[in-house]
């Protein structure tokens, strides 16, 4: 798999959205697709993080459903 410049999210938690798509809830981490770990470090098998490749990190969450927000737990590193 290509490894992204873009960070999409990996959350420890999933809601499907009444437009069938699943949503990233709870905690949110930046990722980037194609590693095994958040940007922070995190390996998403051990934290049980689950990915959302379709959501980029920089988009605002939803506004309706029961993840009305999220807790973004990580600070961009300095490379970015």
């Amino acid at each position: 798999m290509r490894i992204s410049s873009a960070p999409a999210v990996a959350a420890s938690s999933e809601e499907t959205g009444p437009d069938g798509v699943r949503r990233p809830g709870g905690e949110v981490h930046a990722w980037l697709p194609g590693q095994n770990q958040t940007l922070c470090g995190l390996p998403l098998s051990r934290t049980r993080l689950r990915r959302f490749p379709h959501v980029r990190f920089d988009e605002p969450p939803p506004l309706s459903g029961a993840s009305d927000g999220w807790r973004l737990l990580i600070a961009m590193p300095a490379r970015w």
